[in-house]
């Protein structure tokens, strides 16, 4: 995907309440777009490391959480990648029989879900 790029880049300097991204959730009522400052990483850092840490991430783990875009990305998402992680998503309303077919069907190792799902 990066072949013949540079493997130089230059170094932005940001502080910690400059935007690091925005994520677009589609919680009711319509879509809403939430900006997050580099400061968001070390605000979930605590519950980043019992999360992951603890459960012992690599690539052979396959994680699924039902929870939507917003909550994928924050709590589990770019853990998951770092760690080489397969992501399971599903672009359906939340039903606990396709939530078990997924479970299933991708043999997934570790499961998240928010409290609004159990």
């Amino acid at each position: 995907m990066l072949s013949g790029e540079s493997e130089r880049f230059d170094v932005i300097l940001t502080d910690l309440e400059d935007d690091a991204m925005i994520v677009f959730t589609s919680e009711r009522p319509g879509i809403k777009g939430v900006r997050t400052p580099h400061r968001h990483r070390f605000d979930t850092l605590p519950g980043y490391l019992t999360i992951h840490c603890t459960l012992e991430l690599d690539a052979n783990t396959v994680w699924r959480t039902p929870a939507g875009w917003g909550w994928m990305v924050f709590v589990t998402g770019v853990a998951n990648l770092f760690y080489g992680a397969a992501i399971v998503a599903h672009d359906g309303q939340y039903d606990p029989e396709t939530e078990l077919e997924l479970i299933e069907r991708y043999d997934v190792t570790k499961w998240f879900a928010p409290p609004t799902v159990v």
